[in-house]
């Protein structure tokens, strides 16, 4: 991000640089169902490649 400031700036840039990550490290958000979340797709994901997986399966059978 700082290469991209000093390329887009006139002045040295940092001390703006610096100014948006220690704003952005004092935020925080709370997402209602983000754990639910975070359990579900990895299960998701698991089952949509087993999906593939038996799809493959039947293709070359049906072949």
């Amino acid at each position: 991000m700082l290469r991209w400031a000093r390329n887009y700036s006139r002045k040295y840039p940092l001390n703006l640089v610096e100014a948006i990550f220690a704003a952005l490290d004092e935020q925080s958000v709370s997402v209602i169902g983000a754990e639910a979340v975070e359990l579900v797709i990895p299960r998701v994901a698991a089952q949509t490649k087993e999906h593939k997986h038996q799809r493959a399966i039947v293709a070359e059978e049906v072949e």
